[in-house]
């Protein structure tokens, strides 16, 4: 929250340049958010537990996906 402004779409990228189809993750920002979809990397959003346990959700599809944000801009 305290980062440099930038910080979500240069996450983002980074994860982009990986050739990475989907990202787990509890919440995700608006710029985050559009430079991932921009990539064409679905947003698997509210997740906790473990690894295991968030592999073992997209096996069984029960994964939420964003068509949004679902955090606020910190700036």
């Amino acid at each position: 929250m305290n980062a440099f402004r930038g910080a979500g779409i240069q996450a983002a990228k980074t994860i982009a340049e990986k050739n990475v189809d989907l990202l787990l993750t509890g919440r995700c920002g608006p710029n985050a958010f559009t430079t991932l979809e921009a990539a064409g990397i679905k947003v698997g959003i509210e997740q906790s537990g473990t690894i295991r346990e968030a592999i073992e959700r997209v096996r069984t599809n029960e994964v939420k996906f964003a068509d949004k944000p679902n955090a606020e801009a910190h700036w």
